[in-house]
């Protein structure tokens, strides 16, 4: 028995050896009313940082039929400026982010701003062929992007599952 169940077992939480809400709820009532707001939470980010991150191919797209665009490339390759980023970083060693998943969709997410910078300086320096192929299906830019989709969407089922 861990120590949370010892505890929701014992008689401390109801007077005259009744059963309080809290020791009926246990741990999934614990999780159910204050950790669900936090999990739910963090899914809107990855929901968010998924169309964010998306509208880059448009930019991107836009940026090798321009040779325009209305980021610069270290405004592309800075990981901690888009609101995902934002995010990410502030949730470092708050004990919400899952140590594992944060430190791998940490990575991931700075490797995909790298790809995003690189592609953008291709554009802008008018070298739209090989732009267009550092955008290819199998190229870093998209690996890097499906890596970064599939690594969130797997933190946000393992926090709501736990």
């Amino acid at each position: 028995m861990d120590a949370l169940s010892a505890l929701h077992a014992s008689d401390q939480f109801a007077p005259s050896g009744r059963t309080s809400t809290f020791q009926r709820s246990g741990v999934a009532g614990y999780r159910q009313i204050v950790l669900a707001p936090i999990y739910i939470y963090m899914q809107e980010q990855f929901v968010k940082a998924v169309g964010a991150h998306g509208l880059w191919k448009g930019r991107l797209t836009g940026a090798i039929k321009t040779g325009s665009s209305e980021f610069t490339v270290e405004d592309a390759a800075a990981d901690n400026q888009c609101e995902f980023g934002k995010w990410l970083y502030s949730v470092h060693n708050t004990g919400v982010e899952s140590k594992d998943y944060h430190e791998k969709v940490r990575l991931l997410h700075a490797t995909f701003h790298q790809e995003v910078s690189r592609v953008l300086s291709l554009a802008l320096a008018g070298k739209r062929a090989a732009a267009l192929k550092a955008m290819e299906d199998g190229s870093p830019y998209a690996g890097s992007s499906a890596s970064l989709t599939l690594e969130m969407m797997s933190w946000a089922k393992t926090e709501v599952a736990q």
